[in-house]
């Protein structure tokens, strides 16, 4: 829903844009229509003016400028109906959205009603609660090597995921970190980073390859990307990825506003 009404908000000013650009192309038009007609492969334009009574007088070639102008001015004219029409369509479904949001039904319970409900759709605040209450199984290999403590009080391994993790912290993102993900066929990974994008529901995934300059670590990088691709889980669509080696730094404060378009915040 949350990313519904991003759309809308969207295609709303986008409409507003348009209609401003199109209000400019009236500005000064000159009275008239034009109608438009083809004789042997060839455009013909022919002017009506109501001031003077003129009925489909032929425009000769030196009028083809009028004749642009006054198509102009029909383009922008449709455009703005249209635009128009639209725009209320989007004002009244914005506001429905905002005042009667189906996903805040199960919240307009009470607490006693509540615990009988199994809900169906969710707040995006509740929505969130509930998942970052839900256990997870952490990767439990080398658990004596997280030695870093997040803001969130948690322990990483490296101070790049610190980096990571305290950013999600302060930017509000929901994440897991190194959370048990099955893929498709079976196999058994921990992300770095499991992220929750609460404006379409779904979970991002987050690898950091901090050794890139070693070249077995580099080949199992590239194992482990094509392993994630060949079970949906694509590179730019709900898998981020990180690197770090000689000569390319993590750029904390770039990564941060990337962070902020693609989730929203």
């Amino acid at each position: 829903m949350d990313a519904l009404m991003e759309e809308l908000c969207a295609r709303r000013e986008m409409l507003l844009a348009a209609r401003a650009k199109a209000e400019k192309m009236l500005e000064g038009a000159p009275e008239g229509k034009v109608r438009v007609s083809t004789r042997r492969g060839k455009d013909q334009y022919y002017l009506y003016q109501d001031s003077i009574q003129v009925y489909d007088r032929y425009m000769k070639k030196e009028e083809r400028p009028l004749a642009e102008k006054l198509v102009c001015k029909d383009y922008a004219d449709r455009l703005i109906r249209r635009i128009d029409k639209e725009l209320r369509l989007i004002a009244t479904y914005i506001q429905t959205l905002e005042h009667k949001n189906p996903n805040n039904v199960y919240e307009m319970l009470s607490k006693q009603r509540q615990k009988l409900v199994s809900p169906i759709l969710l707040s995006p605040k509740l929505y969130v609660e509930r998942w970052m209450k839900q256990t997870y199984d952490m990767n439990p290999a080398f658990s004596d090597q997280k030695l870093y403590e997040t803001k969130r009080g948690e322990k990483v391994r490296s101070k790049s995921e610190l980096m990571f993790a305290n950013l999600y912290y302060e930017l509000d993102i929901p994440y897991r970190y190194e959370s048990k993900l099955t893929l498709r066929d079976g196999t058994v990974r921990y992300p770095d980073f499991t992220l929750l994008d609460v404006r379409h529901r779904r979970y991002v995934f987050h690898e950091h390859f901090g050794l890139m300059d070693d070249p077995e670590y580099r080949e199992a990088c590239f194992r482990k990307l094509d392993l994630y691709r060949r079970n949906g889980v694509y590179l730019g669509v709900n898998l981020i990825a990180t690197f770090e080696g000689k000569g390319s730094e993590l750029n904390m404060r770039e990564i941060r506003q990337m962070m902020r378009e693609l989730f929203g915040v």
